[in-house]
């Protein structure tokens, strides 16, 4: 799919299109199957996804996709969708909560979880007596809180946090 999806981006910006129309999956681009042991599989979202990005056709085009995937993951019946966290280096966390929020409206069953980054290893921070790991858990924090804000505290929304050494 994302193969098809960057051909329809670089399309459009060639046309000078600022919105796209993404179609639903097709049959070559899945490997999962409706099915009883769906509900003991967790599944992934595409990561080249970008969410938060600050292009708004790739932000665009990247909600459009992971409405798609998380149809289809609540169509065969998945009950655990694991998404990857906003970029540390995008800043547009509130796109990225909408595009979650949104997503949750595909299923009344099916749960996501984000995958935040704990620790920003790019960003220096100094301040005298302030450790960088309490700054770094503290972002990590208000990202967090901002999606699950905007998604109203949904019960579906979880969040996994995973540490990357630079």
């Amino acid at each position: 799919m994302q193969s098809r999806v960057l051909a329809q981006i670089v399309k459009a910006r060639k046309d000078g299109m600022q919105r796209v129309v993404v179609p639903s999956l097709d049959a070559e681009e899945v490997n999962i199957s409706p099915g009883d042991h769906m509900a003991q599989v967790v599944c992934h979202s595409s990561k080249w996804l970008e969410l938060d990005s600050k292009d708004p056709l790739l932000a665009n085009v990247s909600r459009q996709v992971l409405i798609h995937e998380l149809a289809y993951a609540a169509f065969c019946g998945a009950s655990i969708v694991v998404v990857q966290g906003p970029q540390t280096h995008n800043g547009n966390v509130t796109a990225f909560a909408q595009a979650i929020s949104q997503g949750l409206g595909q299923s009344n069953f099916c749960s996501l979880l984000l995958e935040v980054q704990l620790g920003q290893p790019d960003i220096e921070f100094k301040v005298e007596g302030v450790k960088k790991q309490d700054v770094d858990a503290l972002r990590s924090w208000d990202t967090w809180n901002t999606v699950r804000t905007v998604c109203n505290y949904n019960s579906r929304l979880g969040v996994g946090l995973y540490y990357s050494n630079p």
